[in-house]
């Protein structure tokens, strides 16, 4: 899991990261309420190093963008 900071929108950096070929979940999408604060569901189980290497770096340029 990985909380958001600055007011950004979990949807709009899932959308984001989606575009840069990184799949992410919004927090929001597990609760039956509003959270508290925005955050990503980030899933690594069966991907390689250098796989989780590249989504790292592309995460954090989408959410640079936003």
């Amino acid at each position: 899991m990985g909380w958001l900071r600055g007011g950004r929108d979990a949807k709009s950096a899932a959308k984001a990261a989606l575009q840069r070929d990184v799949e992410v979940s919004p927090l929001s999408r597990y609760g039956r309420r509003a959270v508290a604060r925005n955050g990503l569901l980030l899933g690594f189980a069966a991907v390689d190093k250098p796989e989780i290497q590249r989504g790292v770096r592309e995460l954090a340029i989408a959410l640079e963008a936003l």
